[in-house]
């Protein structure tokens, strides 16, 4: 893990001022978890699937914290905690853009219980493999002091399989257009313009990294759609 030498005063002034920003987030989404899941609702795929959203979104915040004081300090490469710290936050990631697609998938085809019911231990091994894949994959890990964050193919793996995704939404949305209620599409067109910006962010500086934001603020605006 390669450590700049960028003064302390200097990185926790940034890394208390994204941190506050992450944990503004994270309790704007914790109170709407709190009024979503103490209000009546249909048991329906739809709200269940929400339902996983929510807490997947939480979870990503959490680990993305983590991470910004993580970079106040230095690791070592072989370090358990950070090797779980970037595989765990790439599971979640795994985890929120499946629930994300099956959600679409829902919405577009309204499969119902039975049919999930019917595929879930196929459902659960694909999950199973491609999770086992996010913790075999080799990682590299970065700090600079001001950052703290994993790229390689394990990294490149997760990102594939967001884009595959997203793909496959807008495939079930065409094909199934005039069947779905236009205000729930609204959510995708904000997720795939703000993957578009994110994407364009990494690139000029790969440090970053606001996918848990983004995660976020598309299940802020799902709440309003559900």
């Amino acid at each position: 893990m390669k450590k700049n030498e960028i003064p302390k005063a200097l990185r926790m002034d940034i890394n208390k001022k994204r941190s506050k920003t992450g944990q503004k987030i994270l309790m704007i989404l914790i109170i709407l978890a709190i009024i979503y899941f103490t209000k009546e609702r249909i048991n329906s795929v739809e709200n269940k699937l929400y339902s996983s959203l929510i807490v997947f979104s939480i979870f990503c915040l959490i680990m993305e914290f983590i991470g910004n004081i993580c970079a106040l300090f230095t690791f070592d490469d072989n370090s358990i905690f950070i090797f779980l710290l970037s595989r765990f936050l790439l599971m979640f990631i795994l985890f929120w853009a499946l629930n994300f697609t099956t959600y679409i998938y829902e919405i577009s085809f309204n499969k119902g219980k039975e049919f999930y019911k019917k595929n879930k231990n196929v459902m659960l091994m694909f999950v199973f493999w491609l999770t086992t894949l996010v913790f075999l994959l080799p990682l590299q890990y970065y700090s600079d002091g001001l950052v703290t964050y994993s790229y390689g193919i394990g990294t490149l793996f997760v990102y594939g399989v967001c884009i595959l995704c997203i793909l496959l939404d807008f495939i079930f949305i065409i094909k199934n257009f005039k069947r779905i209620d236009k205000k729930k599409l609204f959510p995708l067109g904000v997720l795939f313009f703000l993957m578009i910006v994110l994407g364009i962010v990494r690139i000029i500086n790969p440090g970053m990294n606001f996918i848990a934001p983004v995660f976020s603020i598309v299940v802020f605006i799902m709440y309003f759609t559900i």
